[in-house]
Order: structure tokens, then sequence, then C-alpha cells
């Protein structure tokens, strides 16, 4: 799969993290947040059928969802406006812009995720892009934070 923007930090990535202050929702966080301008071009991971396009809900904003078969699916949160697309898309294929919409965003940002089936409750099973998904030479992590089972605390990690 294809990184779904060009970016310049990963502002936070999958896992346990700190909830920032002020902010309402899940600490453990189920995609990437890929940082860069407003408007900054997004493009699909890879082809598939746009399963959803539309406003999800008060925390996720604007999004847009790819069925890419067997199972495999790519979540956009957060964007600022859509491109004009079909029932389908390409890989590469612009399908939104890069914003901050939603009650949970921390700022111009993508969440990006993958999911691959689903949970026992019928929710979406999201898996680490990192595990499927080569970062460019030179990408920084922003800021990275972990739960640490033997403090039991919420620790942020420097690179």
């Amino acid at each position: 799969m294809y990184l779904p923007s060009e970016i310049k930090t990963i502002n936070n990535v999958y896992g346990e993290r700190i909830v920032p202050k002020g902010k309402k929702y899940s600490k453990h966080h189920r995609g990437w947040d890929l940082g860069n301008d407003l408007n900054t071009e997004i493009v699909a991971s890879a082809g598939g059928k746009v399963l959803f396009k539309g406003w999800l809900d008060d925390f996720c904003g604007w999004s847009i969802t790819i069925d890419h078969g067997s199972g495999w699916k790519t979540h956009y949160y957060h964007l600022n406006k859509f491109a004009t697309i079909g029932d389908y898309v390409g890989q590469g294929q612009v399908i939104g812009y890069m914003g901050s919409i939603g009650a949970s965003s921390t700022g111009v940002h993508l969440h990006f995720a993958i999911s691959h089936g689903f949970t026992a409750d019928g929710r979406y099973n999201y898996l680490d892009p990192a595990n499927y998904i080569t970062l460019p030479k030179g990408l920084t992590m922003a800021w990275d934070v972990r739960y640490n089972s033997t403090t039991g605390r919420y620790e942020n990690i420097t690179k």
C-alpha cells in the first residue's frame, strides 16, 4: 500500500496514547495521524470500491472508507473537502484534501487507518499501518506516546 499523502510528520501512531487536554476520545489510537498543510492532497493507498464518503460523525468529520476486497479497508478521517471521485478509485488517485474537521482533531492532519474484517462486537478490526506501509526516508515522528505496563503510566517517547 502507498502512503496516502505527502506528509511532514507522523503526529500520532497506532496504539495507546495520552488524550490531549480538552479532547474527548479513545486512548487507544486506531491509526496514524499524518501531518502536513491544509488542503494537502490525500490519495487512495490502494485501489478499491468507495464504501463511504461523507460526514461520519462529530469526532471523525468528513471521511472516506475504501474497500480493497477480501476484508481489507482503508479509512481517511478529518478531511477538509473531497475530490470528485466515482464508485471506484485507483491506487494513488486523489480522493480528498487534508483538514482538521471533527471534535477529535488536534490540528491539520489526516487520520489514516487500515482494517481487516470485524471484531466480535461488529466493529472494524483496526491494524497498525506500520505493518503494511513503508515510510519514506527522512520522515520524523513529532511525538509518540506509549503505555508503560511496568509503571502503569502513559509516557512520551522521543526518538
